[in-house]
């Protein structure tokens, strides 16, 4: 599958004014020092006002609970998807539903057929672990050394609030050879609806003709698993090159909530 590359940015207009700007920060600046009236006491940060201002029928609800209200993430401009009520555990319940949903459709043949047993089988491995956040509360478990090195660079390099990655509970269904199989990517994170994939590029793989030809098949039908759901942004990170992460976090931080243009970033 090709790549699927992000639109540029586009152009951020002051809706008051009518003044253009090439980034929301500029905008950001814009509205502070000439609009600061109109923002408001509720607003603590001003990129906040500008998302309302964008997305005006939006109630800032959780989906799950359909009662709390969710925070806003100043690291990625965007509310939060689920609320972080202890009581209800929104965020844990939306992984449940997803699983439900692909047993109810799907149905499991043996205990190699559950998703939950296959991800506890994983995280057994010896290269898995726990990542602790810099925050020294948030845990995320990882199945491997190029997932870590992920979440490092989200946590010390981009500094993003730990709370807004999760383990991705989203089940996506393909047939190989007319079977039915599942796949479950790496990673979620919730507020800009991205699933993040990680691989390892290969670096020590069985060389064997016929594992090459099922393995590449297989992660074909995987990617347009995703990409034919047309319900979520996609990218898959190979050999720990974050750029195109870093960019797509760019576009996706200035979209609508009414957006419904998916990105898909699929390396060749």
């Amino acid at each position: 599958m090709a790549r699927i590359k992000p639109k540029s940015p586009q152009k951020y207009i002051c809706t008051i004014c009518g003044n253009r700007y090439t980034s929301i920060h500029l905008l950001a600046n814009h509205t502070k020092k000439e609009h600061d009236e109109l923002i408001g006491d509720q607003y603590e940060h001003v990129e906040q006002f500008l998302f309302d201002m964008r997305n005006p029928n939006s109630t800032h609800i959780c989906p799950i609970c359909k009662k709390n209200k969710v925070k806003w993430n100043q690291s990625i401009l965007r509310y939060n998807r689920f609320c972080d009520d202890p009581k209800t555990k929104c965020r844990e319940k939306a992984g449940k539903i997803a699983k439900e949903n692909m047993l109810k459709k799907y149905g499991k043949k043996h205990l190699l057929d559950d998703p939950e047993m296959q991800k506890k089988m994983l995280e057994a491995r010896s290269i898995a672990g726990s990542y602790t956040f810099s925050d020294k509360k948030t845990k995320i478990t990882y199945v491997g050394s190029y997932e870590k090195d992920f979440l490092e660079f989200y946590d010390t390099m981009l500094k993003l609030d730990p709370e807004d990655i999760m383990d991705c509970d989203i089940i996506f269904n393909y047939k190989y050879e007319k079977e039915n199989k599942f796949y479950m990517p790496d990673f979620y994170i919730p507020s800009l609806n991205l699933i993040i994939e990680i691989k390892d590029g290969g670096d020590n793989p069985n060389l064997h003709p016929k594992i090459q030809k099922i393995d590449k098949e297989k992660e074909k039908l995987k990617d347009e698993a995703v990409v034919k759901s047309n319900s979520y942004n996609y990218i898959k990170i190979v050999n720990k090159e974050y750029s195109e992460f870093v960019a797509l976090l760019s576009v996706l931080k200035n979209e609508t909530e009414e957006s419904k243009d998916y990105y898909f970033i699929i390396p060749e």
